[in-house]
């Protein structure tokens, strides 16, 4: 495809005009939330891409455990991640109690920031170059490896043709981080979605904020204009006919390292914050010969798991109502747009079912304050829906339930055989198309993208935390709270719920679209 100039020159420019419009507050926020969303790209989609080559490239011991694994983590919010890691490396962690360093954790500041956002992202990371490696057409590696061994096919041939995958990787990691303030606020960084989230809580108007944002939307519409770009390399690709099912390369000697540094990133992605919450939960302190012992018990444990649903109910039925809600306005928004975009090989569809992800959660909540919070409206309609229904979170979160669920419809629509498409042309009007595939074909995506909705909703914090109505409060909510003052055992048997409902849903999620495909 001929590539033109002009595109990186106004993405460029989007670069100059922020940076002229701002003072040196604003300056310094701009910096710190692109050096921390840049390097959390960075680290995520390089672990990313050596695990995606790894699990469907070689024969790798165990491979196909790993993108279950990592599936049941695409799903889980931020602040369980947090509270993972707080359990070990935070100011209350037992390796911090163990290693003598309470005035000084491991896990605090941007490295805390950035870690927690790699490891969060790198799921999402590995989904994306997966895609790009199963269309990348086999016949050329096998015609390259006559010549030379499969690494440096690997380097040439295979990597190359997965690098707009990539770049996507990076983009997408890159804006959604710069977008959440759930971790920065957590840690005490300032960046600039936590900027305008603070600002807002602390008394500013939404004039005030909007227009001290607007520097940084113009960094995000340069991401938005690179993801573009991306976006107009990949859609010619991702058809039907080019998903291939490579041979395995073998890894020779270098099997068992290789395996061994796989399932100690798998481990520790998946493993230790699990391990840590479940040791969390059971943590006893003992008075022996006038010393505190801590120790651990099972029956503890088991017990402190076991009443988190119970204690934690209200916030759990207002979660699930917002979930349910959010997921069920969702779909019917991203059916049609994904449907046409994937049956009209359109290059613009994608990029604007994507475009939501762009914008910072905190200014997506003050965006629905704007809307509903209309206290002059002589009919008492908005202001109702704004203080006594779930209206308000319910469209906060759609920026972020979007993306996702138009992302899954549209690939399923994409991948329709070429046949079934033109029986569908023959009817009218092209709603019944529509219908027809989806009755006949992707109702196992629907189903997906319905659930994937539900998902990302449930666990959303960064738009729904300020418009939340009185006297509702969601799980993300209620963590957020408590993890200021550190994960205690109750706190991190919610969380363990939570995770494994969570992972549950990654699991379906992942066999409807195996089965849609």
């Amino acid at each position: 495809m001929r590539s033109y100039p002009w595109p990186w020159f106004f993405i460029a420019l989007l670069f100059i005009a922020a940076w002229l419009m701002s003072d040196a507050r604003i300056h310094g926020l701009l910096t710190t939330s692109l050096l921390v969303s840049s390097a959390t790209a960075i680290v995520a989609t390089s672990v990313a891409t050596f695990l995606a080559v790894v699990f469907l490239r070689t024969d790798l011991p165990g491979r196909s455990a790993g993108p279950w694994l990592l599936g049941g983590l695409l799903f889980l919010p931020l602040y369980i991640h947090i509270a993972g890691w707080e359990t070990i490396l935070g100011r209350f962690g037992w390796w911090t109690s163990v290693d003598g360093s309470l005035a000084s954790p491991l896990l605090t500041g941007s490295f805390a920031t950035i870690w927690i956002h790699a490891v969060a992202a790198l799921p999402w990371g590995v989904l994306f170059v997966a895609a790009g490696l199963a269309i990348v057409d086999p016949a050329w590696e096998e015609t390259a490896l006559c010549d030379v061994a499969w690494p440096t096919v690997l380097r040439r041939i295979t990597l190359p043709a997965v690098a707009p995958f990539v770049l996507l990787a990076g983009l997408w990691i890159a804006s959604t981080t710069a977008g959440e303030m759930t971790v920065t606020n957590i840690y005490q960084v300032r960046t600039y979605a936590e900027e305008i989230y603070t600002n807002f809580s602390l008394g500013a108007t939404a004039a005030e904020t909007l227009r001290s944002a607007i520097p940084g939307m113009f960094v995000l519409a340069a991401l938005a204009g690179g993801l573009f770009l991306c976006v107009r390399q990949i859609v010619p690709a991702t058809t039907l006919g080019r998903m291939h099912t490579p041979r395995d390369w073998p890894l020779g000697k270098a099997r068992w390292p290789v395996a061994i540094a796989t399932w100690l990133v798998i481990g520790s992605v998946v493993l230790v914050p699990l391990v840590s919450l479940v040791h969390q939960c059971g943590v006893v302190v003992v008075e022996t010969d006038g010393n505190f012992v801590r120790g651990w018990a099972t029956s503890k444990a088991a017990t402190t798991i076991l009443q988190a649903p119970g204690e934690n109910l209200p916030e759990a039925q207002s979660t699930f109502a917002l979930a349910l809600a959010a997921a069920a306005v969702t779909l019917p928004l991203v059916l049609l747009p994904a449907w046409w975009g994937g049956t009209s090989h359109s290059r613009i569809v994608p990029w604007l079912l994507l475009l939501p992800a762009f914008i910072p959660g905190p200014l997506v909540g003050i965006a629905v304050i704007q809307l509903l919070n209309r206290p002059e409206d002589p009919t008492g309609f908005l202001i109702w829906l704004y203080d006594d229904t779930l209206a308000a979170p319910v469209l906060a979160v759609l920026p972020r339930t979007i993306p996702l669920a138009g992302l899954i419809l549209w690939s399923a629509f994409r991948q329709t055989p070429r046949d079934l498409k033109d029986i569908a042309a023959l009817y009218r009007p092209r709603t019944l198309q529509a219908w027809l595939l989806i009755r006949g074909l992707h109702w196992r995506a629907c189903l997906a993208a319905f659930i994937a909705a539900a998902a990302v909703a449930a666990g959303d914090l960064s738009c729904s935390i300020l418009v939340l109505p009185p006297g509702v409060r969601t799980v993300a909510f209620h963590v957020f709270q408590l993890l200021h003052a550190g994960c205690d055992d109750r706190l991190s048997a919610l969380c363990l719920v939570q995770f494994a409902l969570t992972a549950m849903l990654g699991g379906v999620i992942c066999r409807l679209l195996r089965g849609s495909t």
